[in-house]
């Protein structure tokens, strides 16, 4: 089932590439949905909670760039870096944990800074937001 939840993930990605994005939203939810199954089955697992983060930020990635649900994309971005982040804890042995939480902050800061363009009555919050996760991601 892992295998499945990365080949939706993999599949996705084509459907981006052919620019069938309401196919590539409904192929991602899928994966998504495999991992996190997985995920909530073998939570102790590092490989399941790798996973899972992964495809919540391949999903957020997809909706910051396709589809114009940034609320969205911080939601999916922000739950992988906290799942990265206790990765990166349990287990410091492991650099990609670390070098994977920094390039989620740092696109968690650009879309921060998108999302204060497009909301002014929230922009300053955004723009902290924007700075912490750079600050945060510089100190990996």
């Amino acid at each position: 089932m892992a295998t499945s939840a990365r080949s939706f993930g993999y599949l996705g990605y084509v459907y981006l590439a052919k620019g069938d994005i309401p196919q590539a939203i409904r192929v991602f939810e899928e994966s998504k949905k495999l991992r996190k199954m997985l995920y909530r089955e073998r939570s102790g697992d590092p490989e399941y909670r790798f996973q899972y983060a992964r495809g919540l930020g391949n999903f957020g990635l997809l909706e910051r760039n396709y589809s114009g649900k940034i609320t969205f994309a911080m939601e999916q971005l922000d739950e992988e870096r906290k799942l990265l982040k206790d990765l990166k804890e349990d287990f410091p042995e492991v650099a990609s944990f670390g070098t994977d939480l920094a390039d989620t902050q740092n696109m968690l800061a650009e879309i921060y800074l998108i999302a204060a363009i497009g909301d002014p009555l929230r922009a300053d919050e955004y723009r902290k937001q924007a700075s912490d996760a750079a600050n945060s991601a510089s100190l990996i």
